[in-house]
């Protein structure tokens, strides 16, 4: 088992792994897939075991920006005591019926932010660097056993480059499109 940095939710039944530096966009199109329908799986960190993907935290984390974006107005947002900057947060299982707690794999996605929305698929060795460079930081500096488990992880699903634009709805859309390509 290997535990990532990413966020998960299933798309149309499949288990979307998406990993990305902070502010890539990953937890805000999580949750944006949660909150139209598609189960939430985890935000923010994912344990992979076998074929398929867990949740980790128990609560999802927003900016104030992106709580308007993706419709969570009606969660109940909660903060940290002294820390004003700091991003909100909801326990996932709030989602109901839209929060699983585990799934099978069907891809990888990498989100990064723009002007419009986009994908295009990535090689495995391209799909490897990106989701080493952060998670293997971010999680647990990771050593040779970690990158081998990660290498072996993104090579068996295929990888996409999602551009995240102005529109949930159009973002979501080219997602469902991604991982529809797959089938």
């Amino acid at each position: 088992a290997e535990v990532v940095h990413a966020s998960a939710a299933v798309v149309d039944g499949r288990a979307v792994v998406m990993s990305g530096a902070s502010g890539s966009g990953k937890s805000t199109l999580a949750i944006g897939l949660g909150l139209s329908g598609q189960p939430l799986i985890s935000d923010d960190c994912v344990l992979l075991h076998g074929d398929n993907v867990h949740a980790v935290f128990a609560r999802a984390k927003l900016d104030a920006a992106a709580v308007e974006f993706v419709g969570a107005n009606d969660l109940q947002m909660e903060s940290l005591a002294r820390t004003p900057r700091a991003k909100q947060f909801f326990a996932v299982r709030d989602l109901g019926p839209n929060f699983i707690p585990a799934q099978a794999i069907g891809a990888w996605v990498f989100p990064s932010l723009g002007r419009t929305s986009v994908h295009y698929r990535i090689a495995p060795r391209r799909a490897y660097q990106l989701v080493a460079s952060d998670s293997l930081r971010e999680v647990f500096g990771g050593g040779a056993r970690n990158r081998l488990r990660l290498a072996r992880a993104v090579r068996r699903y295929p990888s996409h480059r999602v551009v995240l634009g102005p529109s949930m709805a159009e973002n979501i859309e080219i997602l469902r499109a991604a991982v529809k390509q797959e089938v």
